[in-house]
């Protein structure tokens, strides 16, 4: 099997576990993400989070982008991948991929102090395949070493190596729901972020999550 068979194959074992995913473990799982990431001295340390808004499938973090950070979300563009500022979720509209981005006009975001990618797979040292499009690869490709580059995803998501080609960016770290990975590109960070049992608050899933299937 060639790496691109091996990819497609590997994206259509990815989808079906996360498809196997109930919802109320969805919301669960997405809560302790949350709790890893805002919990720890990388969060506490930075301003500008570029992050996404998430596909019904992906963790949905939109809970923790309030804590005094500046907050941008991406936008495809012919330029690739572009990221606005918003001021909340109700900033966006939907683009012909299914994706919320935000609206025409927002303004252009300040450089990130960390950005937030999502996937389709991770590995525990900073692999991760995504839906095949290439537009996070080329954009983390234009980024500084010294922006923290983690992936966000479920458990599901995690294997032991995922087949990376040149053009595969490494991420610096991978967060799920029961563990926090960094990477051998993280420059030697240790504990920057929190186990899952501090103090957080409390959130209605109902009003955060969509309903939406992929």
């Amino acid at each position: 099997m060639n790496e691109k068979s091996a990819k497609s194959h590997l994206r259509q074992e990815l989808r079906q576990r996360l498809g196997a995913l109930s919802f109320s473990e969805r919301v669960q799982a997405s809560r302790q993400i949350g709790q890893r990431l805002t919990g720890g001295s990388l969060w506490s340390s930075v301003r500008w989070v570029y992050a996404f808004a998430p596909l019904a499938s992906e963790p949905d973090l939109t809970q923790w982008h309030w804590l005094g950070k500046s907050l941008a979300l991406p936008r495809v563009t012919a330029n690739g991948l572009e990221f606005f500022s918003v001021s909340g979720f109700d900033d966006l509209e939907c683009h012909r991929l299914g994706m919320r981005e935000p609206r025409r006009g927002a303004e252009q975001a300040e450089p990130p102090d960390l950005i937030l990618v999502p996937g389709l797979g991770f590995d525990r040292d900073g692999g991760r395949i995504g839906r095949g499009g290439g537009y996070y690869d080329r954009f983390l490709a234009t980024l500084p070493n010294s922006v923290p580059r983690l992936g966000i995803g479920f458990e599901c998501q995690l294997g032991p190596v995922i087949i990376r080609e040149s053009h595969d960016v490494t991420l610096h770290g991978v967060i799920t729901e029961r563990g926090a990975w960094l990477s051998a590109a993280s420059q030697g960070w240790s504990e920057v972020f929190a186990s899952p049992d501090h103090s957080v608050p409390e959130f209605d899933p109902e009003s955060e999550w969509p309903r939406d299937k992929i």
